[in-house]
């Protein structure tokens, strides 16, 4: 397989706004179009995953300022990908296999914040919990993924962590 170059950036751009829905929108239109700002975050997943939006807005600011010459303020550019949280979701639900007879499944958490600051934590209170795995103590979530014989990936799901006896796996 070869590896991604800087300029299949476009590619990804073309496939993104290919087959994104169109929406009629009213008021101020943003700076970066949905297509534009959606291929930015694919980007980042598919090259240099980074770990929160500061890090990914530097990058792309640095890396990508011919493809991207009108970037938002930073302010803006998480309020926009706020709003375009269900469109990622929608592309991930048209790419994953769901016909798959035989999936194989793993796990791995996704902590929130360190333990100690758990009592503190606002942004997922009463949804993230605690959990405990070979890696010790974590405060947040479990990412459940499966994949079909030819590593296609078949399902997501985020669950608080929980004890494996009380886990129900039905909906794989």
């Amino acid at each position: 397989m070869n590896a991604l170059q800087k300029h299949h950036i476009v590619d990804l751009f073309v496939w993104v706004d290919d087959n994104l829905p169109v929406e009629v929108k009213c008021g101020v239109r943003p700076v970066l179009r949905d297509s534009e700002l959606l291929t930015i975050l694919l980007w980042d997943g598919l090259t240099e995953p980074h770990k929160n939006l500061s890090a990914v807005y530097s990058w792309i600011e640095r890396e990508y300022p011919d493809y991207f010459p009108k970037l938002p303020k930073y302010q803006n550019f998480v309020a926009h990908c706020h709003r375009l949280l269900p469109q990622l979701v929608w592309f991930l639900q048209t790419l994953l296999v769901s016909d798959a007879p035989l999936r194989f499944t793993d796990s791995t958490m996704l902590p929130v914040c360190k333990p100690i600051r758990a009592d503190r934590h606002k942004v997922a209170k009463g949804v993230a919990q605690f959990g405990k795995n070979w890696q010790g103590w974590h405060y947040g979530f479990k990412l459940h993924a499966a994949i079909d014989h030819n590593n296609r990936l078949a399902a997501l799901v985020f669950t608080p962590p929980m004890s494996m006896t009380t886990k129900s796996w039905s909906g794989w």
